[in-house]
């Protein structure tokens, strides 16, 4: 069990197809309500802008390229993203 409090608890949303169209916007609605996002999709520099726009939504990101049709891929952003979602903000 968590000793983290609701206070202390932070919402984070895994977003696949992020670097554009709904994935984006999806990302960055999700930043504006309150969540902290980690980005997937293969065109890490298009990632980037996107993880950036989350940012100055005063939201953290974190942007990895990864293919979806390759499982080592995934299974290494996914433990990427827990161990991240995990640290508490500083």
């Amino acid at each position: 069990m968590s000793s983290a409090t609701t206070a202390d608890a932070r919402r984070v949303a895994w977003v696949t197809g992020a670097s554009r169209g709904i994935g984006a916007d999806t990302a960055l609605r999700l930043a504006e309500i309150g969540y902290d996002i980690a980005l997937t999709a293969r065109d890490q520099k298009r990632l980037q802008g996107v993880a950036q726009e989350v940012e100055s939504l005063g939201r953290r990101a974190l942007p990895i390229a990864s293919n979806l049709t390759d499982r080592a891929s995934i299974v290494a952003f996914a433990d990427a993203a827990e161990t991240w979602a995990l640290r508490r903000a500083v």
